[in-house]
């Protein structure tokens, strides 16, 4: 949610410079804006990684959703939220989980607000790329001393600036599929979704024919949907 509600301006204030160098690869009107090796530019294989830290403690989060849900949303709200898919999802859970206008505070008073999570920083860009003795990395500056909230993974791209604020939040909804899949448990409606999450199970799905190939957004797996 903290991505999802950004105004354009703030979000190319935390993501603009990775939109640069991701799109620079496929755009003639873009330049480069990272310092790396013209090898490393120039390699078939490579990954962009960027973290986002939040401002929120999730630990008080985590507490919070340990909760059994119907003591902490009730039976009615769990039931709408499981009805609820695509952009219907978003909606419904900015207005049940996030205070909005459909419930007073006398029907929803959590202790912690899901939605009014907010971005605390971004860090600099990492660069994955594959060596014949393994996939190496430089590393981005980071201002944050701890784990990250949530890692943005991806391919160069020739997206327009529009486009690749779609493609994070299509991203971010991958990395959900990919903790599902990891457990073994089928993802919910909303997370069927195909392309890249993290690298690491994209990985696995492309090597191993155990899994589908989810990271494939052209695949053909029933239940799944392609991004728009």
């Amino acid at each position: 949610m903290a991505v999802l509600d950004l105004e354009d301006e703030q979000f190319d204030e935390y993501f603009g410079t990775l939109y640069e160098q991701m799109a620079s690869h496929e755009r003639a009107d873009l330049t480069p804006v990272l310092d790396i090796p013209n090898e490393v530019y120039n390699e078939e294989f490579i990954v962009y990684k960027q973290n986002i830290y939040l401002s929120e403690d999730l630990d008080a989060i985590q507490e919070q959703l340990q909760r059994p849900a119907v003591e902490v949303l009730g039976e009615d709200t769990i039931q709408e939220l499981v009805d609820a898919q695509g952009q219907g999802l978003v909606a419904k859970a900015r207005s049940l989980i996030g205070g909005g206008t459909d419930q007073t505070d006398d029907e929803f008073d959590p202790d912690i607000s899901f939605t009014d999570l907010t971005i605390e920083e971004s860090s600099g860009i990492d660069t994955m790329y594959s060596e014949p003795d393994g996939y190496k990395t430089i590393e981005g500056e980071d201002p944050i001393n701890r784990e990250p909230d949530a890692r943005i993974e991806t391919l160069p791209m020739g997206f327009t600036r529009a486009q690749f604020r779609r493609h994070v939040g299509h991203t971010l909804v991958c990395q959900i599929r990919d903790c599902f899949v990891s457990m073994g448990v089928e993802p919910p409606a909303q997370y069927r979704v195909l392309g890249h999450g993290k690298f690491k199970y994209s990985a696995k799905y492309r090597d191993f024919d155990f899994y589908p190939d989810y990271w494939d957004h052209d695949a053909r797996i029933s239940g799944y949907v392609s991004p728009v």
